[in-house]
């Protein structure tokens, strides 16, 4: 059986946390039964119906023999019978490859009200490193995003 804490024992035990950690309980507590979707989830779903609405097409030789293959890490994968490579709905998009996509809106945001990049590191609790390599992926990023 678990002890109950009390309230200080809980709050000084979550601010021994990190930030990225505090950001993702705190939204699991505002929506405990996942009814609301987040912004990233939408977000993917606006870019699966943009890149698919005339079919499926694969994002390295155009072809739409495409094929749905499973899923990792929760996200939809697809494969390409003509090319035979494997893509996800954020393949040549700015949020391919983050580790942290739940953070993407706001840093957006921060981004748009051009605050720095030692600001919003350190708002998100993220290295310096990081929101530099998003700000150079979101400025890239129209180069990269081939939507039909």
């Amino acid at each position: 059986m678990v002890a109950a804490l009390t309230e200080e024992e809980f709050l000084a035990a979550f601010k021994a946390l990190h930030p990225v950690t505090q950001k993702r309980i705190l939204a699991k507590l505002r929506n405990p039964f996942g009814s609301e979707k987040l912004a990233v989830d939408s977000f993917i779903e606006d870019l699966r119906d943009k890149r698919f609405r005339k079919g499926g097409a694969c994002p390295h030789c155009a072809s739409e023999q495409v094929v749905r293959n499973g899923t990792n890490k929760g996200r939809q994968t697809y494969r390409c019978s003509a090319c035979l490579r494997y893509f996800s709905d954020l393949t040549h998009t700015p949020l391919r490859g983050t580790h942290y996509p739940e953070l993407w809106p706001e840093f957006m945001e921060d981004m748009v009200k051009g605050k720095s990049i030692r600001e919003t590191a350190k708002r998100h609790g993220v290295a310096t490193s990081t929101i530099f390599a998003w700000r150079h992926k979101v400025l890239n990023g129209n180069a990269s995003l081939k939507l039909p």
